[in-house]
């Protein structure tokens, strides 16, 4: 979504054969424009062979002015991160191979550059990271690795409408980092990239690892944020003065028949760096999943999260201290999951999530704001169970107008002919919430 309301829609797809759908293979897009309605389907990517059974993983980032750009890795033997570039005056550009498969020094391993994340500034421009581990740093024999001698790195690329997209450049390393990226950027033209780094034979703590782009320096040297019993890091965001805020998940005890986890953040001011970690929520709400965090145009924040224990989707806002206030429950359903988070422009934050039972899948909506609370959760939309029909989790977008919109994808689980639905396997669906 962009400044002036037109919306780029972005999506995988696999071959017409659909006893071969599941294999990613090329890349499309849309665009709507307020008054045009949609316009017509654009490919703008294809492998040129079955791909592998992994999904491109595409990620999109837009500027207010229109310009987006959009990134997906290819994870098979022709590997690689590509990236592509849309101007609203002359569509999109050729797709460009931003990070190619390579055989590692040591041991002949080709790894393979993956996971990219993007995020877009607001001004000029934007980043995109990715990771590329596994090449042994200190091997033991032709075909063995000392142990901890693997090397895990971070790449970063920024792109600007000026000058497009530059080398990737290493932005973190680390022998025993994991998991994805995460990225965000701010409307002065800064950014973040984090991941976690595991402790190693000296260090008994785990580490949030970040490296901090500055318009004005590049790239400085990573901060770590030590973190015991970290669990993993989930959602990381900026506001447009520069003020970011970090989420992670933290193993609280463990017995013999479950694990309980926390939620706990942190925050960073420009100036000052990252402040102490704060729990969010008391001791009663354990096993978090799923958290995502959203600022607002004020500087206000919000995050919500699905749990088991109280089941549901739960939300907290940051308050004008810096304190992460006491969770709320937007939905107490157990099968409640991957929930979405957006400002609706007044204060307040809208939620949308996915829930499943025996009988339907849905997707669910419901409002917070703190002059009228806690809204009862709405129905968006039900596929029942019979008609062999699934939906995906949401994605949530706001307007310049002060309205919101809602994505989800709805999947055929039927796949024998004759049973498969007429309209196909998969498809986009999109609904208005219209504020008050």
């Amino acid at each position: 979504m962009d400044g002036a309301g037109n919306i780029l829609l972005v999506w995988e797809q696999g071959p017409t054969d659909w006893r071969k759908d599941y294999y990613a293979e090329s890349v499309w897009a849309k665009r709507f424009v307020p008054g045009s309605g949609w316009g017509p389907s654009e490919k703008l990517w294809d492998l040129g062979h079955l791909g592998s059974l992994y999904p491109l993983n595409l990620r999109v980032a837009t500027l207010p002015s229109g310009d987006a750009i959009v990134a997906w890795s290819v994870r098979d033997k022709t590997g690689a991160v590509w990236v592509d570039a849309f101007d609203p005056a002359s569509g999109w550009s050729p797709p460009l191979r931003l990070a190619e498969a390579a055989y590692c020094r040591y041991l002949g391993t080709l790894v393979i550059p993956q996971s990219p994340v993007v995020a877009a500034n607001g001004a000029d421009g934007g980043f995109v990271a990715f990771t590329r581990d596994g090449c042994c740093a200190r091997p033991t024999s032709p075909a063995t690795c000392a142990l901890g001698a693997s090397t895990y790195e971070t790449y970063a690329s920024r792109w600007s409408l000026k000058d497009g997209f530059s080398s990737p450049l290493l932005v973190l390393q680390g022998p025993l980092t994991r998991g994805d990226a995460l990225i965000t950027a701010d409307a002065a033209g800064n950014a973040f990239v984090a991941r976690v780094r595991y402790p190693d034979l000296h260090e008994q703590w785990n580490v949030l690892s970040f490296a901090r782009f500055e318009a004005k320096r590049g790239w400085l040297p990573p901060d770590d944020l030590p973190v015991p019993n970290l669990a993993g890091v989930w959602a990381l965001a900026a506001d447009p003065a520069g003020n970011a805020q970090v989420l992670w998940s933290r193993t609280e005890s463990t017995s013999v028949n479950s694990t309980s986890y926390r939620l706990w953040a942190a925050s960073f001011r420009p100036g000052f760096g990252w402040g102490s970690s704060q729990r969010i929520g008391s001791s009663s709400l354990s096993i978090v999943g799923d958290p995502t965090v959203s600022w607002d145009q004020n500087g206000g924040a919000a995050a919500v999260w699905a749990q088991l224990s109280p089941s549901g989707i739960w939300a907290s806002r940051l308050d004008s201290s810096g304190a992460w206030g006491e969770p709320q429950a937007l939905q107490t359903d157990a099968s409640a999951r991957c929930p979405a988070l957006t400002s609706d422009g007044t204060g307040g934050f809208l939620a949308a999530w996915r829930q499943d039972d025996t009988k339907a899948s849905s997707i669910w909506a419901a409002r917070f704001s703190p002059q009228q609370g806690r809204r009862q959760p709405v129905l968006v939309h039900a596929i029942f169970a019979a008609a062999a029909w699934s939906v995906g989790c949401p994605m949530l977008a706001a307007t310049p107008d002060g309205h919101s919109l809602l994505f989800w994808q709805q999947s055929s689980i039927a796949r024998l002919p004759g049973v498969r639905p007429a309209t196909g396997d998969r498809a986009v669906y999109m609904s208005r919430f219209e504020s008050e």
